[in-house]
């Protein structure tokens, strides 16, 4: 039995937290902060072709790590792994976008708003990413 405890302890300590503790679902983007990039793409026509582009971008998705969520008017999609409150859709759209408008907004590591646009364009978002210093940095830091 100690040593299935000590295994645990060890398992908790070794593992990212969000492998090594079961995490509560998240009601806002305040949690990723420091650690993802976030695009957020409010639509009210079809998600095929949106989410076909996102998932088609996967590695460079990946990359910079972006996490990315799109809300349409029944259903939202997203490549985050872990559960979403129930207040998480309400909450994100109120905070970004006005009314019913439909867009897409760039969130950087840090917290803010780095641009609004009204499509996705992913080569653009990842032009955008690719020119700000954090980003530099991981490239840099990722050749050496």
């Amino acid at each position: 039995m100690q040593n299935l405890v000590s295994l645990s302890l060890f398992l908790c300590l070794l593992l990212p937290p969000s492998l090594s503790i079961a995490q509560a679902a998240v009601d806002n983007l305040d949690s990723f902060q420091w650690n993802n990039r976030i695009v957020l793409i409010k639509t009210d026509a079809q998600t095929d072709s949106v989410l076909d582009s996102v998932r088609e971008a996967t590695p460079e998705i990946f990359d910079r790590d972006i996490l990315w969520f799109v809300f349409s008017n029944t259903v939202t999609h997203t490549n985050y792994p872990n559960e979403l409150a129930g207040s998480f859709v309400d909450n994100i759209v109120a905070r970004y976008f006005d009314n019913n408008d439909t867009g897409v907004v760039l969130i950087g590591k840090d917290g803010g708003v780095k641009n609004r646009s009204i499509e996705l364009n992913l080569s653009e978002i990842f032009g955008l990413i690719d020119g700000m210093p954090m980003r530099r940095a991981e490239m840099t830091k990722a050749a050496d």
